[in-house]
C-alpha cells in the first residue's frame, strides 16, 4: 500500500501519477490505476482526491521505492524524491547478481543473417535486461548486438526481459560464429553464458571457405 499527501495549491490538484522501481535499479514501472497493477509503459493516473492505493504485481520479498508527481490545470509538478524502500512478504530475499544463463541457441538464416534465442534465468532482484555477444570463432573478435540486430561495440544493447530473440544482420557468409548472453538486475551484470554451438552461413553458390563443391554424375569405375 502506498499513500501520499496531496498539496493544497491553486488551481487544485486533479490527478497524481505514481512510479515504482526496485531498490538500486534505474528502471521505472508505471502504476496503472485502472487495473491497480504495475505496467512497463503508460498507465492511467490516480484521480484526486484519492491519496492511497494498493499496488498489485510486485514481487514478494523485493524492496521497492516510489516516486510521485501531481497535476492541475497548469500542468505537471516536478517529481517528488523517492520514498523509503518497502516490501511485502514475511522476509526480504537475499540480493545477488543474476546467475550464469544457459547457452543460447544460434541459427543460420542465410544471406548474412543469424538468429539468437535465449532463456532468461530467475533472479532476486529479477532480471531487467539481457546483453547478447557474438564471436567470430576463427579470429576471436567479439561484437555486442543492438536492439536492431546490428553488430556494435556500444550503444543500445540491453534487451528487455520480455524479449528472448533477436535476428542479427551484417555477418559474413562462410564465417563461423558463436553467441553468448549475460543478464543484469539491480545488483549488476552476472557472468556470460557458455557459448552456443557455432554456425556458419553457406553462400548461394555452395562455397565453403572459398572452395566450390561440385557433384559429378557418371558411371562408377572400379
Amino acid at each position: 500500500r502506498i499513500s501520499w499527501t496531496i498539496p493544497e495549491v491553486e488551481p487544485e490538484v486533479t490527478a497524481s501519477t505514481l512510479k515504482l522501481r526496485i531498490r538500486g535499479s534505474n528502471r521505472l514501472h508505471n502504476y496503472d490505476h485502472g487495473t491497480g497493477r504495475l505496467v512497463p509503459k503508460g498507465g492511467s493516473t490516480v484521480p484526486a482526491p484519492t491519496y492511497e492505493v494498493t499496488v498489485e504485481g510486485c514481487e514478494e520479498g523485493i524492496e521497492y521505492e516510489a516516486v510521485l508527481a501531481v497535476m492541475n490545470s497548469e500542468g505537471w509538478s516536478e517529481p517528488s524524491p523517492f520514498s523509503e524502500a518497502g516490501w511485502f512478504g514475511a522476509a526480504l530475499k537475499s540480493r545477488e547478481k543474476p546467475p550464469k544463463p544457459t547457452s543460447p541457441t544460434l541459427t543460420a538464416l542465410g544471406s548474412g543473417k543469424l538468429r539468437v534465442t535465449w532463456a532468461v534465468p530467475s533472479a532476486a532482484p529479477p532480471v531487467e535486461a539481457t546483453q547478447v555477444q557474438l564471436t567470430d570463432v576463427g579470429t576471436g573478435k567479439k561484437w555486442l548486438i543492438d536492439l536492431t540486430g546490428a553488430l556494435v561495440s556500444a550503444g543500445r544493447t540491453s534487451f528487455a526481459p520480455s524479449r528472448t530473440e533477436v535476428n542479427i544482420h551484417g555477418v559474413q557468409d562462410c564465417v563461423e560464429y558463436a553467441a553468448e548472453i549475460c543478464c543484469r538486475n539491480a545488483e549488476g551484470f552476472g557472468e556470460y553464458s557458455m557459448s552456443s554451438d557455432s554456425v556458419a552461413n553457406i553462400d548461394a553458390k555452395g562455397q565453403i571457405g572459398g572452395m566450390q563443391l561440385v557433384i559429378h554424375e557418371g558411371a562408377s569405375t572400379d
